[in-house]
């Protein structure tokens, strides 16, 4: 009998004298009690009696707990009896003979033995599903070296992305949500909360490693579009900002991510910008500006109107313009510009000290971005109809002998030929093209008199804010002889609609040439000059006395020459005609010869 008997070398533990020292006794007393002052004989007896008690506790607890297992002691017979009982009615009755109820019984039994044939066997399988197991476990690493490898060319890809978005100046960072996402700011730091944070996309990587832009709700690309329309008809339409092909500049076709993320900034551009331009287009009700839904309506040339609104670029295909006037493309620049101004100035407050703490929060500010636009098409309006009116009084005023000389304005803007030199280093280009687009404009025409003795000087002055709320026109008459009819009429005027122009131009024009014709010959008296009224008197040789009434009516396009002769108070018949010059048609005689014809009472053929 082979028994494995363990024995322990191990010496008893030997008791410490050290325990049993009055040191260390008072030390642990110490530690109980805290000091022998607490310790005394009626507390020790009544630490023993509520121990003896707490013994009895437990000993009723030990009870209790005994009388609960025998209970359910009792309970486990209760139920195996009526398991058993229950199972004798449901065996059938040669296992119930065969076998007593509550009986569990085993055999052992002997295996057989094996064959050499069958270890032989078994020794193969054995063999083969090793194989098997190796086999897979190889396979299984190769396709991991595989995916390992792919994943490597995939997350390469999706790198090389990122450095190339960034190398094209974009910002990436981590989003605040999402720590281990990387994202891409594009958005507008100097817009308010509404626009700047969704001025920021996560870049997701695909499956196959491609960078997604990951805009959130908001995906789909919007853009800003003007409209020249006249009774229903889109007359012109501004290209798409994302449909036109030299706005994606620098940006190649193998990176379509970057083309993304340039498409994303347009479109949150042009949406924080169609958003103030509803709200700033709400106080301009006095200048003509309406509101349908979500399209802006400015009033522009007669019954034309200009719409502003924010199509989807996926709806909308890219309009060609319909005629060569590029107003559309050049409002749609301009509002985009004087946005971008607008955060400028966003940041130069921003860069102020701040004012003194107050109770209620500041209303946010309008900005001017349709003011300026709808200044410019005023003022290119009224422009428009000055240089009409001269022009057409030129052509006339030509046709009758009597020059009117007009230097034109040249250009709308005050900017200097090259913007790239200013005269102060310290204001770029930009600065100069915003600073003409945000002052109120003014221009100024002058006009030289045939006399040559006197100009006229009209000057322009478009402002929308108060007090004009419009344009104003400013008449300055200088060089004026004192016995000249235009001494009578004051120099300096100002005028607020283009009737009241109009009409004092051509009073001026009338008293010019009424005061030409008397300096040409001061046997011509003036009669009533506001309307152009002159006579003279003729005696003839049989003492009759003739009155030769002439009168110069100035107007549109026309110059009209009527005259009248009386005898002894009496209206001749042959003694009466009158002469036009327009601007188009036949060259009748001129003026200062028509005059000396009349002074010379010749009869003339009407």
């Amino acid at each position: 009998m082979t028994d494995n008997i363990l024995l322990s070398l191990q010496a008893s533990p030997q008791p410490d004298p050290s325990k049993d020292s009055l040191s260390f006794l008072i030390a642990r007393i110490n530690e109980q009690r805290g000091s022998f002052r607490s310790v005394t004989e009626d507390v020790l007896e009544k630490e023993i009696r509520e121990g003896e008690a707490a013994q009895s506790d437990d000993a009723e607890e030990t009870a209790v707990e005994a009388e609960d297992a025998q209970s359910r002691r009792e309970d486990v017979v209760a139920a195996r009896e009526e398991i058993l009982r229950h199972a004798q009615q449901t065996l059938s009755p040669y296992i119930r003979n065969s076998l007593s109820l509550g009986v569990l019984g085993a055999d052992m039994v002997q295996e057989p033995p094996k064959t050499d044939a069958e270890k032989h066997n078994n020794s193969l399988v054995s063999v083969g599903l090793k194989l098997q197991s190796l086999n897979s476990t190889a396979d299984y690493l190769l396709e991991s070296a595989t995916r390992l490898e792919r994943e490597i060319e995939f997350e390469t890809k999706y790198w090389e992305q990122l450095l190339a978005v960034k190398d094209s100046g974009w910002s990436l960072c981590r989003l605040p949500n999402e720590k281990h996402t990387l994202g891409v700011k594009y958005g507008f730091g100097e817009a308010y909360s509404d626009f700047r944070d969704r001025g920021l996309a996560a870049l997701r990587r695909e499956v196959d490693g491609e960078v997604r832009l990951d805009r959130g709700p908001r995906s789909s690309d919007r853009t800003l579009r003007v409209q020249v329309v006249q009774k229903g008809k889109v007359l012109d339409s501004s290209v798409l900002l994302n449909h036109a092909e030299s706005d994606i500049e620098g940006v190649i076709e193998d990176q379509p991510i970057a083309k993304q993320i340039l498409q994303a900034r347009n479109s949150v551009y042009d949406e924080e910008l169609h958003s103030e331009l509803l709200r700033e287009a709400r106080t301009l009700v006095n200048q003509g500006v309406k509101c349908a839904g979500e399209r802006i309506q400015l009033p522009y040339e007669g019954d034309k109107w200009i719409h502003i609104d924010l199509v989807d670029d996926e709806d909308q295909p890219n309009e060609e313009a319909r005629d060569n006037s590029g107003i559309t493309n050049a409002i749609a620049i301009a509002l985009r510009i004087l946005l971008s101004h607008a955060h400028r100035q966003n940041l130069h407050r921003r860069s102020q000290p701040p004012p003194p703490i107050i109770d209620t929060k500041p209303p946010r500010p309008f900005y001017a971005i349709l003011k300026p636009i709808i200044e410019h098409m005023r003022h290119r309006a009224n422009l428009q109809s000055v240089t009409e009116l001269l022009v057409e009084q030129t052509s006339s005023f030509q046709k009758a002998g009597v020059p009117l000389d007009v230097d034109y304005p040249t250009s709308i803007l005050n900017l200097p030929s090259d913007l790239s030199i200013s005269k102060n280093s310290y204001s770029p280009a930009s600065e100069v093209l915003l600073k003409a687009l945000t002052t109120p404009l003014s221009s100024s025409f002058n006009l030289r008199l045939p006399s040559h003795k006197t100009s006229l000087q009209i000057a322009l002055q478009t402002n929308l804010y108060p007090p004009s709320f419009g344009t104003l026109y400013h008449l300055t008459i200088t060089s004026m002889p004192d016995n000249w009819l235009l001494a009578r009429v004051p120099q300096k005027m100002e005028l607020t609609t283009l009737p009241e122009l109009e009409e004092h131009i051509l009073h001026i024009l009338t008293l010019e040439l009424v005061s030409l014709v008397h300096e040409s010959d001061h046997a011509w008296e003036i009669v009533t000059p506001e309307t152009g009224s002159l006579s003279r008197t003729f005696a003839s040789a049989e003492g009759d006395v003739s009155t030769l009434s002439l009168r110069i009516n100035v107007q549109r396009q026309i110059i009209s020459l009527v005259w009248r002769r009386r005898t002894d108070g009496i209206e001749s018949s042959e003694g009466h005609g009158m002469e036009r010059w327009e601007g188009k048609g036949m060259d009748p005689r001129p003026l200062p010869d028509l005059i000396k014809d009349l002074a010379r009472y010749r009869p003339l053929n009407n």
